[in-house]
């Protein structure tokens, strides 16, 4: 949704290794704040104003109250109080 006319996407894995690769001059783009703080404050990074801003999203997560599958398992405990996830998200979380 950002791509200029004629730009070219380079597509990574994961959000760590976008990181990386900004670091390493090789792109630019967004980056959760949480991931980008550290290298922004020591330098490697440096932020921009764009003309033209999204708004904050909020990442959804839905699932049917019956699935009992080991994935939705998962997921579920992760996004738990204690969860993995519930950590690395926490700024996006709202709950119902």
């Amino acid at each position: 949704g950002w791509l200029l006319h004629g730009q070219e996407a380079i597509l990574v894995p994961d959000f760590n290794t976008k990181c990386q690769c900004q670091i390493l001059g090789e792109g630019i783009g967004f980056l959760p704040e949480h991931m980008a703080r550290e290298a922004m404050e020591d330098g490697l990074l440096i932020t921009r104003r764009i003309n033209n801003p999204r708004q904050d999203s909020r990442m959804l997560l839905a699932t049917q109250h019956a699935a009992t599958g080991q994935v939705t398992r998962w997921i579920k405990q992760q996004f738990g109080p204690q969860g993995v996830l519930t950590g690395i998200y926490s700024d996006l979380l709202w709950r119902t």
